[in-house]
């Protein structure tokens, strides 16, 4: 794996970690192939210093319902998307083609707009909300618990990110080329370019080359 490819792998490897922290499911099999890909010094001796504690929160996860609320969320966002994409286009396709059977539909069963417009991007909007309520609700639970777990799992992500502005740096390469999506926006060593929105709750970021601090 050549150098630039292991700065790709890198991104990946911060992204799944720092899941791990907002308990997002990530199979650590996968993890294990991406470690063993990269031909870093050091990372694989990082992964293992917190691979038990990532084994813990897995199994915290599993044993929740959490993972069952992210996939209806996930559905919901693709409905959403979905019907507004199809609104969208049917009124774009007979404005400019003038393809008005498009609308036939819509026409006769108004009922479709308010199912496309409002029911089902609500829908979306109220499984998002809750599944991330549940989510800090179990964070909240467990963060006695599990404050130290989850604060080697960040003290290890945060060494890989200052490993990435390391290797952009020799490489003279553009930091804009390794974009970061996180979930915090804890870190040293990063540049937010982009904060969580309503249709994103993750952090978009790049690495700081040869600076500290974290830029927002």
């Amino acid at each position: 794996m050549k150098r630039k490819d292991d700065s790709k792998a890198l991104v990946t490897l911060i992204s799944y970690l720092d899941g791990y922290r907002d308990f997002r499911f990530q199979d650590v099999k996968r993890v294990d192939k991406l470690v063993k890909d990269i031909r870093l010094v050091g990372i694989s001796k990082d992964w293992k210093h917190v691979r038990r504690d990532v084994d813990v929160i897995l199994k915290i996860i599993r044993s929740s319902k959490i993972r069952r609320y992210a996939r209806i969320f996930s559905i919901s966002q693709i409905l959403a998307l979905g019907a507004l994409g199809a609104i969208t286009g049917a009124f774009l396709a007979a404005w400019q083609f003038n393809v008005t059977w498009l609308l036939d539909p819509i026409i006769q069963y108004p009922a479709l707009i308010t199912l496309a417009v409002v029911i089902i991007p609500n829908f979306f909007f109220i499984s998002r909300w809750y599944v991330k309520e549940r989510i800090r609700g179990l964070r909240e639970e467990k963060k006695g618990k599990f404050k130290r777990k989850l604060a080697r799992v960040k003290g290890v992500t945060q060494g890989l990110i200052w490993r990435l502005g390391e290797l952009v740096k020799r490489s003279r390469d553009d930091p804009k080329r390794y974009r970061l999506v996180l979930y915090h926006g804890d870190y040293q060593g990063i540049e937010i370019t982009g904060k969580p929105s309503i249709l994103s709750g993750k952090y978009k970021a790049i690495p700081l080359v040869g600076k500290g601090g974290n830029k927002k």
